[in-house]
């Protein structure tokens, strides 16, 4: 059965510890609040949110990006290096592989939907 989901604005993140792996300066206090889900599980929505640091993420998912709050660095490390500076408004995607590293400036907070 099809239905709507809706979620406050002001939603409660949980802790979601980043792998050390993932840490390259700063802490590992990421939070996180799963909106929706889709019934196979291959789609997900919700907020997260982390502090000031530099951090690797490899993307072995897709994922549409909208910053809330805060102010990221993020360095495509697969092409070239490049780098994408991301403010409150800011959308990004990543596909299916990719490879950055978040050099997060001020307490990020964004929406995301992911996808399998």
């Amino acid at each position: 059965m099809t239905r709507v989901i809706t979620s406050p604005a002001d939603s409660e993140l949980n802790l979601d510890p980043l792998p050390e792996r993932e840490v390259v300066e700063g802490g590992r206090e990421a939070m996180t609040f799963i909106n929706a889900e889709a019934e196979d599980g291959a789609c997900r929505s919700g907020l997260w949110s982390c502090p000031v640091g530099t951090y690797r993420f490899f993307f072995p998912y897709e994922e549409h990006t909208y910053i809330i709050e805060g102010k990221v660095e993020v360095i495509d490390d697969l092409h070239g290096k490049v780098t994408h500076v991301l403010g409150p408004g800011d959308m990004a995607f990543f596909p299916v592989g990719s490879k950055t590293v978040w050099k997060i400036v001020e307490p990020l907070k964004k929406f995301f939907v992911m996808r399998d």
